[in-house]
């Protein structure tokens, strides 16, 4: 037995509603990924390269996915001090300890250590470039 939609078309009040939402969704979409993209900005602007040494590995389980993985990583920085530290941000798949990757820091806060990869920058200019697309998608619908 096969069920059939039915649609009923929105009072002017509910199009209200839903055109007031999709423009806040929209607009926290581009303040949040413009803020990321800005932190990341500075980050890469100051950030040094160097080998670093996986510690260990933590997993963080995840609902669909299985798990995420966050490095921690061993480096001496341009001073010669080492730092053991974990990476700022999730991988989807476990480093072997002992494996030697390039990592980028921050001299001025060596606390601040990511993985050298470019998706640090595409993941904040995709979520901005979805929250623009939502804004024009909002704007053309309400015209």
């Amino acid at each position: 037995m096969s069920r059939s939609v039915l649609l009923v078309p929105l009072t002017n009040a509910q199009q209200d509603v839903a055109a007031i939402f999709f423009f806040l969704m929209a607009m926290a979409f581009i303040y949040f990924s413009t803020a990321r993209l800005l932190k990341v900005s500075r980050f890469l602007k100051n950030a040094r390269t160097t080998m670093g040494v996986v510690v260990k590995t933590s997993a963080y389980p995840s609902d669909e996915e299985g798990s995420f993985y966050c490095p921690v990583v061993r480096f001496q920085t341009d001073k010669q001090e080492w730092i053991t530290q974990r990476v700022g941000s999730f991988i989807p798949q476990a480093l072997p300890e002992g494996e030697e990757i390039e990592i980028m820091y921050d001299p001025e806060d060596s606390s601040q250590v990511e993985i050298y990869s470019r998706r640090l920058i595409f993941i904040p200019v995709g979520c901005l470039a979805f929250g623009v697309m939502v804004f024009v998608m909002m704007l053309s619908a309400v015209s």
